[in-house]
């Protein structure tokens, strides 16, 4: 049989023939030792052997060998590895066995960040819920295209992001749908003597130039004092609205004289001119404010003028502004609206 060590043996050989004596002869034969002794090879690859999950690397002992056991029980000359591990190979060539040598490969798993809300849901018209991503991620990239880590959720929809981590992974986390109540109702301001009301809600609060009024959470509020009012509610979802300002510049009126005119400044909305309609003959007093009280305008319309006046406000701010026009020992009230 084969063997690794070198041998020499005698060999004899006798002939004959007749008439003559034998004749002998001898040679010395070597055998050369057989190479049966294991051997090594190296694992060529193909990348990297870390990587990010769902990527491989290719393992390749070299061709030329009659047969492969890998460590995983593959029998392949090339492995694909998608997995972490410790990865070598036996290679079979006659009677001769190699071996490669050992790779180590580490799998880095995909980020999948998990969501959290700040808010409730649904949300009203005007709130905002902010989903956080976490802080652990290189960088950040919502649906919208957003990159930050915490998203300001204003609007209905599905919102989802795609987070790089510090080994340039990325992966994409759970989803937030957003939902949104109906806006709640304008509440409307209805004077009756000296107590304000407005419509039925979950909750109000009554304000004074812009300011809660302590302790006025009922639907209705009785007057102490003059000056411009509001009030917020929130209805049955939670959602609140706030109605348009109501002037209160007289207490003690459940006896006072009904209004003899009233007031229809045109247009209204405007870009700042608003024309009058007033009755002829009686002196006008006319006053605009701004929602905080401060007087922006005051003019006197003559007796002896027509109907008509032209209020001119150009040049203020857009926004909601307030008249008060006083004629024959009556007022009366209007919001202009700037724009």
């Amino acid at each position: 049989g084969p063997t690794p060590l070198r041998r020499q043996y005698v060999v004899e050989a006798w002939a004959f023939s007749p008439g003559a004596d034998s004749t002998r002869c001898e040679v010395v034969v070597t055998i050369p030792a057989l190479d049966v002794l294991d051997f090594r090879v190296v694992l060529q690859r193909s990348g990297p052997l870390e990587f990010c999950e769902g990527e491989s690397v290719t393992l390749d002992p070299g061709t030329g060998y009659d047969r492969y056991e890998w460590s995983n029980g593959d029998s392949t000359r090339l492995l694909t590895v998608r997995a972490s591990g410790t990865y070598s190979c036996v290679l079979f060539l006659g009677g001769r066995r190699g071996y490669s040598d050992t790779l180590q490969v580490n799998v880095v798993p995909r980020p999948r960040p998990r969501l959290v809300t700040e808010g409730s849901l649904p949300l009203c018209p005007g709130d905002t819920l902010w989903i956080d991503a976490g802080a652990d991620y290189a960088a950040y990239s919502w649906s919208n295209g957003l990159a930050v880590r915490r998203f300001p959720a204003t609007r209905i929809g599905t919102y989802s992001v795609d987070v790089t981590d510090a080994f340039g992974c990325s992966g994409r986390s759970d989803s937030v749908t957003v939902t949104m109540f109906p806006a709640a109702s304008i509440p409307v301001i209805v004077r009756s003597g000296d107590v304000l009301e407005t419509a039925e809600a979950a909750a109000w609060q009554w304000r004074r130039y812009g300011s809660d009024i302590p302790g006025a959470t009922a639907r209705a509020h009785t007057l102490i004092e003059t000056g411009i009012y509001t009030v917020r509610i929130t209805d049955a979802n939670g959602c609140v609205a706030i109605s348009d300002p109501f002037i209160v510049n007289l207490l003690g009126v459940e006896n006072a004289a009904p209004l003899v005119f009233e007031l229809q400044p045109h247009p209204n909305p405007g870009s700042g001119r608003f024309t009058l309609r007033l009755p002829a003959g009686e002196r006008a007093d006319m006053l605009v404010t701004d929602m905080l009280g401060r007087t922006l305008l005051r003019e006197t319309r003559d007796p002896a003028a027509d109907g008509f006046h032209v209020l001119d406000l150009a040049g203020h701010p857009a926004g909601v502004y307030l008249l008060s026009v006083r004629l024959g020992g009556h007022t009366a009230h209007h919001t202009l609206l700037i724009r």
